[in-house]
């Protein structure tokens, strides 16, 4: 069918602009845009053509509630002039909101609701959102492309769904989060790191090898500090054997990368959590290399106990991660 289409946001207009309103001096009554375009599609009565009124923005209990008569089994709009327009057979209204935060239960009974759950929309909606704005570096010319496009796919589809189904069923969390935002704080953290290649000439210095495998450590620290970091401490230990498993193809059914070794030798010692990256020199280092250790623990004589710090490994690197995000 042909269709025409109209689009109002009604929280962009105030709502006599949005239904109309009468004249304090001269009594007159005054049209508002919806009663006029309301108005215009009822009186088009070819049935073989669809009409649609979207409201496309926020839903609120002022303006809303005026569309009761509208969303109930009638179908009329009824103005405050007194004049009731009756809805055509063949115009619909759709709403199209971000959420229904302050919506009243009576306007979500009597709209029909099309909920996404978070589970069935996963995380690639947002790492293919977030693919397109890469360092230019990245796709400036169809070699790069070729070159680290699929390096950027291959970490994800190797290491992401594992580690969540982990996170899931084999540890428990302090907060509760969900895929969803456990990705947006990944991929935020991997774009600040890889910020290094916004730099003119940083990556066209280096050879590939050097460039994948800075991609391959900002990778790791991101999924570290986002995807890792959300479990009890009991379990930290457990996820250190099974993402070093995974990152090196030790687990049966689960995808390998194609000849790459991205978990840098350091890690050998230690946890993944024992260490900080910086890309710009393509290092990793210990927590504990960044404390100053001629300042370390020295106190006042007269400090009060409430006043002291003492400096741990926990309070270096939760410091350096809150001062690297603000």
């Amino acid at each position: 069918m042909k269709t025409h289409i109209q689009v109002i946001n009604p929280k962009s207009i105030t709502m006599s602009q949005l239904y109309g309103f009468t004249d304090p001096v001269s009594k007159d009554w005054t049209d508002g845009i919806l009663a006029v375009w309301f108005r215009t599609l009822s009186a088009q009565m070819d049935t073989k053509e669809r009409r649609w009124l979207v409201f496309d923005g926020p839903v609120d209990a002022i303006w809303i509630e005026n569309m009761n008569t509208v969303l109930d089994d009638n179908k009329k709009l009824c103005l405050n002039s007194g004049e009731i327009i009756q809805m055509s057979a063949n115009m619909s209204m759709i709403f199209e909101p971000m959420d229904l935060a302050v919506a009243s239960p009576a306007t979500v009974s009597r709209c029909g609701m099309v909920y996404m759950q978070p589970l069935e929309i996963g995380w690639r909606p947002f790492y293919n959102s977030w693919k397109n704005n890469l360092p230019h570096f990245f796709h400036k010319d169809e070699k790069n492309k070729e070159t680290y496009l699929p390096a950027f796919d291959e970490l994800m589809d190797v290491i992401i769904s594992p580690i969540l189904n982990f996170v899931r069923y084999e540890a428990k969390e302090t907060t509760p989060t969900n895929d969803q935002m456990m990705i947006q704080a990944f991929l935020r953290l991997w774009r600040s790191l890889l910020k290094v290649f916004d730099t003119d000439g940083f990556g066209e210095s280096n050879e590939k090898k050097v460039n994948i495998s800075i991609l391959d450590s900002c990778f790791l620290w991101a999924c570290i500090w986002s995807l890792l970091c959300s479990i009890d401490t009991q379990y930290r230990k457990p996820m250190d054997m099974y993402f070093k498993k995974v990152c090196n193809g030790e687990i049966d059914g689960l995808l390998k990368f194609n000849g790459r070794k991205i978990i840098p030798g350091v890690m050998d010692r230690g946890t993944v959590y024992d260490y900080v990256y910086f890309p710009d020199k393509n290092e990793w280092k210990a927590w504990l290399d960044l404390s100053n250790k001629d300042d370390v623990d020295k106190f006042p004589k007269d400090a009060q106990v409430q006043e002291i710090i003492v400096t741990t490994v926990d309070k270096i690197r939760y410091s350096y991660i809150q001062e690297y995000c603000i």
